[in-house]
């Protein structure tokens, strides 16, 4: 800061040196070259200097040095990035700028170029602090934009500031009706559907892609795009991907969403409309993008046909939008076959199902006649379950969302070594709280812009589901919702 600073003084042992005084002045503003004829300065220029809050600013710093002034920056230069006060704005660099060459009052210069993409956060004024050049300049030019001068013999310090830019940021306009406030150049909302021309046929999934783009905005503002399935519809979306591209305008933010649909009835099934209401920063009015509704005509399932499981990818997904019958999360689903009226050649199928039930029945019988064998493999298999609980336990306290991902699993485990688990299954067969806690953990694990993750939440909604120590009594854990519904 400017004014009179005083040194205070060193001491070392019985010595000390004496206190110092010294004036420190105002830096000076930016330099114009076409007035002052500067061999080097700044300019700044952000546009535009009144946006909404959480609008992109362009902002514009370049570095103009005379070609023809005799001298050159040396290596070890450098020009600070950007910064506000009170840290009210999210910066982010366009690429590594360029230089071009430029005539600025009637003198040729070479022009450093950086861009950055500045998002306030906060309405009301905002002040983007000077930019700082700090290095040298040296006067034995070899060529080029920065001369070889290992020995620094012909150099001199250099600094120089940029003016301050005041941004006057405006609120969320009244007009606005949409739920998330979307302040864009452009917005284009599109839909992929894996085989348009596939007809829909119970229990099969359909892939539908779902893309949002904007240009002025990070993927991280662009909001989640599944809506609510029809009745006689389930859906199971993908994590979603999202990228910023920088460009000469600023970034462009994607969101994409995959969503695999399964029919669970034969009909004439709709999805509902897809629609995004944002603000266009060019006309300053709301837009609508919008996917229109969809119908689809879906056939009964082949006989004796199985319901395929969602694909991989999807079973760790953070949600499911149709919900199901509140079961303890005990097990993880298993797969439903799909019931068909039995014709002429389906008889031996069932002469083959009673030689398998009677085969299964000796076997249980075999099974109840080496209790002992029986307890001790029951007496192996509890340690892990309440070790894995333990573990859940002391993850939850440490609010440590990755440890409780793996101990939950590792539950769920040794609840039903015969399956492999996942947060979605577990989610889907357990009980609202419990399904909302479990939704919660995966937002923790995968969101990009998530809070810090609470783990009480969590281990009260296994403690109130019933799932410390044993499954509860006269309670059966193995029950699924019909995925057929009458």
């Amino acid at each position: 800061h400017a004014g009179k600073i005083t040194i205070p003084p060193i001491r070392a042992g019985n010595d000390a040196s004496p206190a110092t005084t010294i004036t420190v002045t105002a830096a000076p503003q930016e330099q114009n070259a076409a007035a002052g004829g500067s061999d080097l300065f700044l300019e700044v220029k952000a546009e535009p200097d009144d946006p909404y809050v959480q609008q992109q600013v362009l902002y514009t710093v370049r570095l103009f040095h005379a070609l023809d002034g005799g001298s050159a920056i040396a290596d070890g230069s450098s020009l600070s990035a950007p910064s506000v006060q009170d840290h009210d704005a999210l910066i982010k660099p366009l690429g590594e700028g360029h230089r071009f060459q430029a005539f600025k009052g009637g003198r040729r210069y070479e022009v450093i170029e950086r861009r950055y993409a500045l998002f306030p956060q906060t309405s009301g004024e905002l002040t983007i602090e000077p930019v700082l050049f700090d290095g040298r300049l040296s006067m034995n030019r070899g060529g080029g934009m920065f001369a070889f001068d290992p020995f620094q013999r012909h150099t001199r310090i250099k600094r120089i500031r940029s003016r301050a830019v005041t941004l006057h940021v405006k609120p969320v306009p009244a007009a606005f009706s949409g739920r998330d406030w979307l302040p864009a150049r452009e917005l284009q909302l599109s839909e992929i559907w894996a085989d348009k021309g596939h007809k829909a046929v119970v229990g099969e999934p359909i892939t539908r892609t779902l893309r949002l783009k904007a240009d002025g905005l990070t993927a991280a503002q662009l909001p989640p795009l599944a809506s609510q399935p029809p009745q006689g519809m389930k859906q199971y979306p993908d994590r979603p991907v999202r990228k910023d591209t920088p460009g000469s305008h600023g970034i462009s933010g994607m969101r994409e969403e995959k969503i695999a649909l399964i029919p669970t009835r034969p009909g004439t099934l709709q999805l509902p409309a897809v629609e995004v209401r944002w603000w266009n920063t060019r006309t300053d009015r709301e837009e609508v993008a919008r996917i229109p509704a969809e119908t689809l005509e879906v056939a009964p399932a082949p006989a004796n046909s199985v319901i395929p499981a969602p694909p991989a990818s999807l079973q760790a997904a953070p949600r499911e939008v149709e919900g199901s019958a509140a079961v303890p999360a005990s097990c993880p689903p298993a797969p439903v076959a799909v019931s068909a009226p039995l014709g002429a050649r389906g008889w031996p199928w069932v002469a083959l199902a009673l030689g398998l039930g009677w085969l299964a029945t000796a076997l249980a019988w075999w099974w109840r006649s080496r209790p002992a064998e029986r307890a001790a493999t029951e007496k192996t298999t509890k340690p892990d379950r309440r070790a894995a609980l333990r573990s859940l336990r002391r993850a939850c306290k440490d609010n440590d969302p990755v440890r409780a991902r793996e101990a939950l699993l590792a539950w769920a485990a040794a609840c039903r070594p015969d399956e492999a688990p996942s947060l979605a299954s577990l989610s889907r067969s357990s009980d609202p709280h419990l399904a909302q806690a479990i939704t919660g953990l995966n937002r923790a694990l995968y969101a990009q812009d998530s809070l810090p993750w609470n783990g009480e939440e969590l281990w009260q909604a296994v403690q109130a589901a019933g799932q410390v120590g044993e499954a509860p009594k006269h309670r059966r854990t193995d029950v699924l919702p019909p995925l057929y519904e009458p």
